[in-house]
């Protein structure tokens, strides 16, 4: 599942009227691609944030900008 289909997912369990407080459990396995593919969202939210809190384009490593566009 991709990273916009899990937040889709996401905003449909928070409809409106929803009173019973709801829990959402990612099971990652270890050594498997959704491990893989979790680490690499996660290093390219972390580049994105730096990009949209100031960190200028300039300081942006190659592999940082092959990891955000790869």
């Amino acid at each position: 599942m991709g990273e916009m289909h899990r937040l889709v997912s996401l905003e449909r369990i928070y409809r409106i009227g929803q009173k019973s407080n709801v829990f959402i459990y990612r099971l990652i396995t270890k050594n498997t691609i959704e491990e893989k593919v979790l680490a690499l969202q996660q290093k390219k939210s972390e580049i994105a944030k730096n990009i949209f809190d100031g960190l200028s384009a300039e300081k942006l490593s190659a592999k940082d900008l092959m990891t955000l566009l790869g």
